[in-house]
């Protein structure tokens, strides 16, 4: 079974085979079931049904990841503006 790229994927096409995790264990089915079930690692699988149990099922969705837009950047706004002036004007 070819595994497909998850980083590729949108948040809601990560959410289903995790509510698919709860869902075979509120059946009571075995984790390694699950594992070959769904298609999903077996690390992957315990993380959900841990997160599930601790009560945190919010904690299924996928985080947003990555810095903010303009967050972490050397110059300043305002910097940038001056220096991309002050290159033009050095041409």
């Amino acid at each position: 079974m070819e595994k497909e790229d998850a980083r590729k994927q949108t948040s809601e096409a990560l959410l289903e085979p995790r509510k698919q995790v709860i869902r075979f264990f509120r059946k009571c089915e075995r984790v390694m079931g699950i594992v070959e079930l769904t298609g999903l690692s077996h690390p992957a699988v315990r993380l959900a049904i841990d997160r599930f149990e601790a009560g945190v099922a919010a904690a299924l969705r996928r985080k947003t990841r990555g810095r903010k837009q303009g967050e972490g950047r050397k110059p300043k706004p305002e910097e940038e503006a001056e220096l991309r002036v002050c290159g033009r004007a050095q041409r």
